[in-house]
C-alpha cells in the first residue's frame, strides 16, 4: 500500500500567524476550529502547496520580518502532489469538478483525460456503493434520483457528497493510504447530508488521516474532538494564535 501522512506544519510570521507557531498532527483525526478570517484556509493552502516557503513582510512598526512555512510528512511525500485531487477539498468548487470526473468515468466520455481510466468500472462501482450505503443513507431518495451519477441536476451539497464518493472510491480501488484535508466541508450541506458525511468520516478515522477545518457553529458535530483552535492574538491586532485543545 502506498502511504503518506502529515506530521507537522510550522508557521513563522506567515500571513495572520505572528511569531513561530506549529500544529502537530495526529495520525488519525485532526479538527481545527476557527472563525471567519482566522487562518483556516491559510493553513489549508499551506498544506496543499506542501512548501517550504520563505519570504519577508513588514509589521505595523515597519520592521522587516522573515516569514516561512515548513510542512513535515512521513511516507512517500510525492503522493501529495500526484493525488492532490483526492486529498484536498476546499471551498472552491473542487467538489463539482470531482462529481464531473465520476460522471466521466461512468459514461466513458473524454475518458482519455482521466488519470484513473484504467480502473473506471471498479471506481464507479465503489462510488455507487459508498453513496447508497453511507453518504446518502439519510436521504435514500436522493440516491435514486441521481444513481445515474449525472451531475447536471445536482444541488451544491449533492455535488460535495458525490465528490467524496469519488475520492474514497479511488483510494479503495488503488489501495492508497492518503490524508484527507477538508476546508469547512459541512457548510453547503443540509442536516441529512451533514449526518451522512459525519458518520461516513467517523467510520474511516482509523483508516485515513483526516485534517478537518471547521467554523465555530459546526463544533457540535465534533464535541470534545477539537485538536486546535485558532484564536485572536492579544498582542498582534488582526493576528491569530494557534491554541492546542486538551
Amino acid at each position: 500500500m502506498l502511504s503518506v501522512r502529515f506530521e507537522k506544519i510550522k508557521l513563522d510570521n506567515h500571513v495572520c500567524f505572528p511569531g513561530s507557531q506549529e500544529i502537530v498532527f495526529s495520525q488519525h483525526l485532526n479538527v481545527i476550529l476557527g472563525g471567519g478570517g482566522s487562518g483556516k484556509t491559510t493553513i489549508f493552502n499551506a498544506l496543499a502547496s506542501i512548501g517550504p516557503e520563505t519570504g519577508r513582510v513588514s509589521d505595523r512598526e515597519l520592521r522587516t520580518l522573515e516569514t516561512a512555512v515548513a510542512v513535515s510528512t512521513s511516507g512517500d511525500r510525492g503522493l501529495l502532489s500526484k493525488y492532490r485531487d483526492i486529498i484536498f477539498l476546499g471551498d472552491d468548487g473542487a467538489d463539482r469538478a470531482l462529481s464531473q470526473e465520476l460522471w466521466k468515468l461512468k459514461t466513458g466520455a473524454n475518458i482519455s483525460s482521466s488519470p484513473y481510466a484504467r480502473h473506471r468500472e471498479a471506481i464507479v462501482d465503489e462510488a455507487i456503493k459508498v453513496l447508497s450505503n453511507s453518504l446518502l443513507a439519510h436521504k435514500p431518495w436522493k440516491y435514486e434520483e441521481h444513481k445515474d451519477l449525472n451531475p447536471r441536476y445536482m444541488a451544491v451539497g449533492e455535488h460535495s457528497l458525490f465528490g467524496y464518493a469519488y475520492m474514497f472510491a479511488v483510494r479503495t480501488v488503488l489501495d492508497l493510504d492518503l490524508p484527507l484535508v477538508l476546508d469547512v466541508p459541512y457548510t453547503v450541506l443540509d442536516a441529512n447530508l451533514r449526518a451522512g458525511l459525519r458518520e461516513f468520516l467517523r467510520e474511516r478515522e482509523w483508516q485515513h488521516q483526516q485534517i478537518i477545518f471547521l467554523r465555530g457553529h459546526e463544533m457540535g458535530m465534533y464535541e470534545g474532538e477539537v485538536s486546535y483552535e485558532l484564536l485572536p492574538s492579544v498582542n498582534t491586532p488582526g493576528g491569530t494564535v494557534v491554541t492546542k485543545c486538551s
